[in-house]
């Protein structure tokens, strides 16, 4: 139970620091604030879905 908690957590705050990043990226390139907000809110849910799908796998369901 705790182990899957603990996942979650994890792949939240690695997909957001990528989405940071991404957005600092665009911006410093010279992208508007749209364009930036779009590319992060992209990064996020692409990192998220990969960092859960990962974890699911990883992760067996609990035998109850």
């Amino acid at each position: 139970m705790h182990n899957k908690i603990l996942a979650v957590v994890i792949v939240v705050l690695a997909a957001l620091v990528a989405a940071l990043i991404a957005g600092i990226i665009v911006s410093v390139c010279g992208g508007t604030t749209l364009a930036a907000v779009g590319v992060g809110g992209g990064t996020f849910i692409t990192t998220g879905g990969f960092g859960m799908a990962i974890a699911t796998y990883l992760i067996p369901a609990a035998s109850s």
